[in-house]
Order: C-alpha cells, then structure tokens, then sequence
C-alpha cells in the first residue's frame, strides 16, 4: 500500500459527510455511509467502475443521436468523465445541492469541466421544472447516502422531467430495488411517461435502472438490437447484452420488430 492509500486513511473524512477512500487502485466516495456513491479506477479513469453507470449508458438504445443531456446528481463524476470521453459531442448540464461534493469531485476524481461539461450547484428537482423542452436525455443518481433525495421521489418531479425531455428524449434513473417504496417510484415514473417505462437491473447489485422514454412508441426488438451493435464498440459496453435483459425484464413491453 502506498504512501497515497496512506494519506486517505488518514484523512477520509474531506468535509462533513463526505469522505474518500481508496483500495486495490480504485477511489470511492461515500457520503456518511459505508455505502458507495460514486468509483473511479485511477488507472483508467475514463471507464465507468460500477455496473450500474453501465446500465445508466444505455440510454442511446431509446435516443440514439442526443445533443444535450441533464444530470441530477453528480457523485464522483463518472458520467461526466465517460461522456466527455466517449461521446464528447453531447453537451451535458450536471445540477449537485452538495457544494463539497463538487468540490471533492474536482480534487480527486479528474472531473472534466468546459464549455460541454457545466456543473451547476443547486436543485435538481426546481432546476427541471424550469426547462421545459430542454433536454434529449435526463439522468437520475441523486441518493444522499441514506436515501433518495426526496423531492425526487415526488409524482410531480417524474412529470416534471417529462415536460423538460424534447420528443425522442429518454429519462433514465437509478432506483434501488430493495427499497420499500420501489414500486411506489416506477409507478410514478409509469404515471409520466403513460407507461412507457422499461428496467435494467444492474447484477450483483440492488440498483435497477429505469428508463421512461418520450416518444409515442418504444423502440422494438430489432431497432434496440441495430442501435446496441452501433453503439457497442464506441461505448466499450455489452449493450446486447442489456437488451436480451430488457426483453426478459420487460417481456410485454418490447414488440419483436
């Protein structure tokens, strides 16, 4: 273990609630709990280290070509670092109401700022009722910790993020699926999206992604699998995969066309 390891043993703690860790060459961050909020490998920073930013990069499966993006939540910066490395033409708009964890992002996990990568302190739930017709894809990955933020476990925030998707667009959102309330969430998601809602559980792991899309139809069987062999060699992720797990998840609401 290195002098480094050392030092962030000794000073986990960055702010109150936020702290650093690192083991076997991967950096975490973690607000209050043994919990993990967001991983980098410093080694390969670009990559997203945890299965459930994976699941979350999917989204081009429901809105292939999008121009700008909206994240609620901003973590470590994975998203943020993944995107400007693999799809540097989507301008993205990242909206954090923890101020320390900006900062914690900017000194430890390489986050990338410039005229296409903005981070925004504020709330993300009053900041997308603002922006109607803003946005091809919304990303969701707002827990504190302990839970999720609790504006955004709200019916109106769902509908919120409809109206500020543009036709086409696609809202994608972290849920944890051993939470009580999970169904309560995907219904309200559900309710915004007149149904057209598909999951992406995330392996080894509780956390399923949801994803609402804004169209009037979801794209079928063979639309997914043509965007996935597309997509798949820029992203570096098993997007065939995800879709054979839609279509088992989600067996009545992807038409074999």
């Amino acid at each position: 273990m290195g002098m480094f390891s050392k030092f962030l043993r000794r000073n986990q703690e960055i702010a109150p609630g936020v702290q650093i860790q690192e083991h076997r060459g991967v950096r975490s961050l973690h607000l209050g709990t043994r919990h993990v909020q967001s991983a980098m490998r410093i080694r390969n920073p670009q990559e997203l280290e945890l299965e459930y930013t994976r699941c979350m990069m999917a989204f081009p499966l429901f809105c292939e070509q999008p121009r700008d993006a909206l994240m609620i939540g901003l973590g470590g910066g994975s998203v943020i670092r993944f995107l400007h490395a693999k799809m540097p033409e989507v301008s993205l708009i990242t909206i954090e109401n923890n101020e320390e964890v900006l900062h914690a992002a900017r000194a430890w996990f390489n986050l990338p700022e410039d005229e296409h990568h903005v981070v925004h302190i504020g709330d993300g739930a009053t900041y997308v009722a603002t922006c109607a017709h803003a946005a091809d894809v919304i990303l969701v990955d707002a827990f504190d910790g302990h839970d999720l933020a609790p504006m955004l476990g709200s019916e109106l925030f769902y509908f919120d993020c409809q109206r500020a998707l543009r036709e086409g667009g696609v809202l994608a959102v972290n849920l944890w699926g051993g939470d009580p309330r999970f169904d309560l969430w995907l219904n309200y998601i559900r309710a915004a999206f007149d149904g057209r809602v598909l999951c992406l559980p995330a392996k080894a792991r509780g956390n399923v992604i949801a994803f609402g899309v804004n169209s009037t139809d979801v794209p079928g069987h063979t639309q997914l699998m043509r965007r996935a062999r597309a997509m798949q060699p820029v992203l570096g992720l098993d997007l065939t995969g995800y879709v054979k797990t839609l279509e088992a998840i989600n067996p009545f609401r992807i038409a074999m066309r």
